[in-house]
């Protein structure tokens, strides 16, 4: 049976022993428990105990697929562009703006 020795420290006395405690840990290479009012609120481990991370440049590659040229304008015109609406917002004359919908219309009737 192997007994695993967890060394415990109450905050206040890590706060006054704090330089003295890493040393130890860094000698040993066991961890210490700071605890406050007997609950654990963290652990100091040595620095080979932490596994080491991924760089952070190249992390995300192949995670990202092209599709194609994004911003050149497409063919197709949008709807929503021509209503009445929009193009009051845009401030089109309403004469102007009637006058454009039902040109559109009509160019959409004869297709």
């Amino acid at each position: 049976m192997t007994m695993v020795i967890v060394m415990q420290i109450p905050a206040g006395e890590f706060k006054a022993k704090c330089l003295q405690i890493m040393e130890g840990v860094a000698r040993t290479g066991k961890s210490v428990t700071i605890t406050k009012r007997g609950r654990p609120v963290a652990k100091l481990v040595p620095l080979d105990a932490i596994s080491p991370r991924a760089a952070l440049f190249g992390r995300m590659a192949g995670s990202v697929t092209y599709e194609g040229d994004l911003l050149s304008p497409i063919d197709n015109e949008w709807e929503a562009l021509n209503t009445v609406e929009t193009l009051a917002y845009a401030g089109v004359k309403k004469e102007r703006v009637v006058h454009r919908v039902t040109d559109k219309a009509r160019q959409k009737s004869r297709r």
